[in-house]
């Protein structure tokens, strides 16, 4: 499934809601398959609600996932600084700025990491691009 550019701003409303339903039943079968693929160790956590990423109470035990993706993105030639965020519903997620990006890019935006959602900010463009764009 490709959604339009403009899915979330298109005039036609049915349409719209259309897609949103479309985007979360993706999101919703990508996270289901991510966890699938996370350790037997941190599968049970999340059927205990334990998992660092499940509650701000956890943030010492969500730190070092800070270090692990950072040095992961490090390996693909970005340049990153991964923090914990602090969500609402009582959510971690790592925080990702990114100050460089490969030439050729990343193989895939991590938004999904250990159990972590993954929030991602790319590095600052050129204001006049910018501008063009808007």
């Amino acid at each position: 499934m490709r959604l339009p550019g403009h899915w979330m701003t298109h005039p036609d409303v049915i349409q719209r809601e259309a897609w949103w339903k479309q985007f979360t039943e993706l999101k919703e079968h990508l996270w289901q398959e991510h966890l699938a693929s996370l350790s037997e160790d941190e599968q049970r956590e999340f059927r205990e609600g334990s998992h660092p990423s499940q509650s701000h109470q956890h943030h010492d035990r969500a730190q070092p996932f800070c270090e692990l993706l950072q040095k992961e993105l490090h390996a693909q030639g970005a340049e990153a600084m991964v923090k914990l965020g602090l969500y609402h519903l009582n959510r971690l997620v790592l925080n990702v700025r990114f100050n460089k990006i490969p030439p050729e890019g990343l193989p895939g935006s991590p938004w999904l990491f250990r159990g972590f959602e993954v929030m991602v900010v790319l590095p600052q463009q050129n204001p006049q691009a910018v501008q063009k764009v808007n």
